[in-house]
């Protein structure tokens, strides 16, 4: 009995006095519920102080720079071997001598303009010029064969109108040379021109710029020559 009322002693006074009737408890419970969502808050818009890593700028890809040579040498060679081809051809026999033409005919018609494609620069003046020859050299042999048909004679009044369309086929012809070796002899200077734009350049771009307080975002003036 002693024992036991021993016990009760020690384990109900230490509960009447700390926990009493509970409102302490209850008192600091309310307390933490109330505080711990604005700590929470709080540290959520704190600035950090640790400076952001730089942002990692990609380098351009590096343009290639194209061979004035090799631009003439398109140009240039192509457009011989073509006439090569038809000179072979008018030696040969058949389907072979066809061939040989087509081929030949096609390569001298493309050939100058090849060097100017390598520069990225296809549409230009000899081009133009070549165009329009052919346009002249066209309207011309219309004009000539509907005024007088090739195996007919003409009349009085017909000479003269395929006399005009012959000029125009001559004069077409001409336009069409002069472009061929336009064409030809600036393929080179489509090159440089190409190097000049892709290799000479400047621009103002948003890059990042270290201080003394860490990495922030600014302009920079970037050039290329």
């Amino acid at each position: 009995m002693t024992l036991t009322c021993c016990e009760d002693r020690v384990i109900t006074r230490p509960g009447k006095r700390w926990l009493g009737d509970g409102s302490a408890v209850k008192t600091l419970l309310t307390l933490l519920l109330v505080v711990s969502p604005a700590i929470a808050r709080a540290q959520a818009f704190e600035p950090t102080m640790d400076p952001q890593p730089p942002s990692q700028v990609r380098p351009e890809t590096p343009v290639a720079e194209k061979s004035e040579s090799t631009a003439l040498a398109l140009s240039l060679g192509t457009t011989l071997g073509g006439v090569a081809l038809i000179g072979i051809a008018q030696s040969s026999h058949g389907s072979e001598r066809d061939t040989l033409s087509s081929i030949g005919a096609v390569a001298a018609t493309i050939g100058p303009t090849l060097g100017h494609a390598y520069a990225d620069d296809v549409i230009n003046g000899g081009l133009g010029m070549r165009l329009a020859g052919t346009g002249v050299v066209i309207a011309g042999a219309m004009v000539a064969f509907s005024a007088c048909p090739i195996f007919d004679p003409c009349g009085p009044g017909q000479q003269s109108t395929k006399d005009f369309g012959g000029v125009l086929i001559a004069g077409g012809a001409l336009l069409y040379g002069a472009g061929l070796v336009y064409e030809i002899a600036t393929a080179p200077i489509a090159a440089r021109e190409y190097n000049r734009t892709h290799h000479a350049s400047a621009a103002l771009t948003i890059a990042p710029i270290r201080t003394r307080d860490g990495t922030s975002p600014g302009f920079a003036f970037v050039g290329r020559f």
